[in-house]
């Protein structure tokens, strides 16, 4: 297992080794210990002693905006084929009402409503690539209203914002990812991305990049529910 301490570094490794890990459990083989590369792509813990995804994000949220909130992939015993780091503004669009039997209600982070919209990280291991999104709520909802919801979104928002690293479009590997339930929706269901590949993360010497293009679609989601 590579040591990785940046974002830059996990999701370089991730992007290129994902798919060898999936299906396996999320114990070693040895011992019973929690996978090494489980705990990097899926503790959210912040008490964690160890550098993880989760935890690096959650940081920069907590430096940066603090009206967002963190979601993530959480498959059982085997490794999620197409992983997503959800960023959400903490607003009720975004979030579930939970009432689990004989206890009280609450809320949390959600990316299946409807109305959800959200910045989401999504790690296609089967093109080796990681895609930054503005992306859209898609459960129980047809392809062609996914696309259609999506042009109207980026006739909303693309005026705002000219950046040439920004593309219009929905996703073009992760339709083609092995997890057919969410591949297609996901890809149809983003407004913009950015692209990263395993070269272009593993030569960032640190993480200021992405951090610069995180705020930037946060941005996007602010402007998106300041314009709704």
């Amino acid at each position: 297992m590579k040591d990785c301490n940046k974002l830059c570094e996990m999701f370089a490794y991730v992007a290129e080794r994902h798919a060898e890990f999936m299906g396996n459990n999320v114990t070693d083989l040895e011992g019973g210990n929690k996978n090494p590369y489980w705990i990097m792509t899926r503790t959210g813990n912040e008490k964690s002693t160890v550098p993880t995804i989760s935890t690096l994000l959650k940081e920069i949220l907590k430096n940066e905006k603090y009206d967002y909130k963190f979601s993530m992939s959480t498959p059982g015993q085997e490794m999620s084929k197409l992983l997503y780091y959800a960023i959400l503004k903490d607003v009720e669009d975004n979030r579930k009402l939970i009432k689990p039997e004989g206890k009280k209600e609450y809320e949390k982070p959600s990316t299946s409503k409807d109305k959800a919209r959200y910045v989401v990280y999504l790690v296609d291991p089967f093109d080796k690539r990681v895609y930054l999104t503005f992306n859209q709520g898609t459960q129980d909802r047809e392809v062609s209203d996914i696309e259609k919801t999506a042009v109207q979104l980026r006739e909303m928002l693309k005026p705002y914002f000219g950046e040439e690293n920004i593309v219009w479009d929905s996703l073009p590997g992760a339709e083609y990812s092995a997890d057919e339930k969410y591949g297609k929706k996901y890809s149809k269901g983003t407004v913009c991305y950015i692209q990263y590949d395993v070269d272009t993360l593993s030569g960032m010497q640190d993480d200021t990049k992405l951090i610069e293009d995180l705020m930037l679609f946060i941005k996007i989601s602010d402007k998106y529910f300041e314009l709704k």
